[in-house]
């Protein structure tokens, strides 16, 4: 298994392969495999968790000295593969409604984003050299499917301001060795409003993740669905910025 600490030192040579995941999903969403929130016009909710981050001083500093190995990093070999063991945990007031098959479609439609394969292989991207498998082992050695199932409503109407840990905290795999991704029916905040003529206009948010560095018990990604929105919260997870950071627009 790859630690988390490892992987954000090869990101600067994969962000150009992933910078057409926002523009992508800024235009015409692919249908999402099982029915999300994100289905409609829903922001992600990346930069918030981001901003309140930065305000630890200590945060704010490792984020610094990640960045400065990545510009310095080399890749050691050209034609390497990073291998992410991933672990779906499946949590609402009937997880089974849920199948199996539904997940692997949503792990497979990520490692096509990834290796600007099936839908992706006409963007502007590249091969990232990054795959992620369902994991085969748990935590304690057993065998598994790489999917949990939690009876729970959180995952119905999650407040992610107040319940993000109460969400994670109901189960969690080692994030030091696999990525956990919360799989939920709807989350409970907006993520953006605004008045004008007469007419509201409001997005809520479809997901968001923890960017490094961060390795800690709530390390990990929460999303409503697949598709874009997942290749988009998983490049965030592995460090990757909007590529409107610091409001340095990015139209390409």
């Amino acid at each position: 298994m790859i630690k988390r600490k490892n992987l954000y030192r090869l990101l600067l040579l994969i962000c150009c392969g992933l910078l057409t995941l926002h523009a992508m999903a800024q235009k015409s969403l692919p249908k999402p495999i099982t029915d999300s929130i994100f289905n409609t016009r829903h922001l992600c909710s990346t930069d918030a968790i981001l901003q309140k981050l930065r305000l630890d001083k200590d945060f704010k500093a490792r984020e610094d000295r990640m960045n400065d190995q990545i510009a310095r990093f080399a890749r050691p070999a050209a034609n390497d593969t990073l291998i992410i063991p991933v672990v779906i945990h499946i949590i609402n007031s009937d997880p089974l409604s849920i199948e199996d098959s539904t997940i692997s479609n949503g792990i497979k439609d990520l490692n096509d984003a990834f290796s600007k394969s099936g839908n992706y292989a006409a963007s502007l991207g590249a091969d990232t050299k990054i795959r992620f498998c369902i994991a085969k082992k748990d935590p304690d050695g057993g065998n598994t499917t790489g999917i949990t199932r939690t009876t729970a409503y959180f995952g119905n109407d999650l407040n992610m301001d107040n319940e993000d840990d109460k969400l994670k905290n109901l189960i969690q795999w080692d994030p030091s060795r696999y990525l956990n991704i919360w799989l939920i029916r709807n989350i409970n905040t907006e993520g953006y409003a605004n008045y004008n003529c007469g007419k509201w206009v409001r997005i809520g948010v479809g997901g968001y993740a923890t960017l490094p560095p961060n390795n800690g018990p709530l390390d990990g990604v929460v999303i409503t669905g697949f598709s874009i929105l997942l290749a988009h919260e998983t490049g965030h997870y592995l460090g990757l910025y909007h590529t409107f950071e610091g409001f340095c627009n990015n139209f390409d």
